[in-house]
């Protein structure tokens, strides 16, 4: 059943390159199961390239650079791995005008 505090919430996910893979992939999988609309957001070219343990992982790839982003057509910001991270990201200044948007660990966005 989709939990319908979900249904059709567009959440924007912040990453850069050296996220940690399973902190975006399994949660963003429980987030669109959910019904959510999720994207991936970065201010990185079309990809980023993410980090599985020890080595690098898999390339991914954005759904929006962060300078295309508009605050306004999300109602939820969640960052991939701890929520001080993805510091580049979150640090610019197109990134810090949008703090009014709530911001939250992509794990607990998932409910994870």
């Amino acid at each position: 059943m989709v939990d319908e505090t979900l249904q059709g919430l567009k959440i924007a996910i912040l990453v850069t390159d050296g996220f940690e893979e399973v902190e975006l992939t399994e949660p963003r999988k429980a987030l669109d199961q959910a019904g959510a609309d999720t994207r991936v957001v970065s201010p990185q070219g079309d990809e980023v390239r993410g980090w599985n343990f020890t080595d690098w992982g898999q390339t991914l790839p954005v759904d929006l650079k962060l300078d295309q982003a508009r605050p306004q057509d999300f109602r939820r910001i969640a960052a991939a791995g701890r929520c001080d991270q993805p510091g580049q990201a979150k640090n610019s200044s197109r990134c810090r005008c949008s703090a009014s948007r709530k911001c939250l660990p992509i794990r607990n966005a998932a409910g994870l």
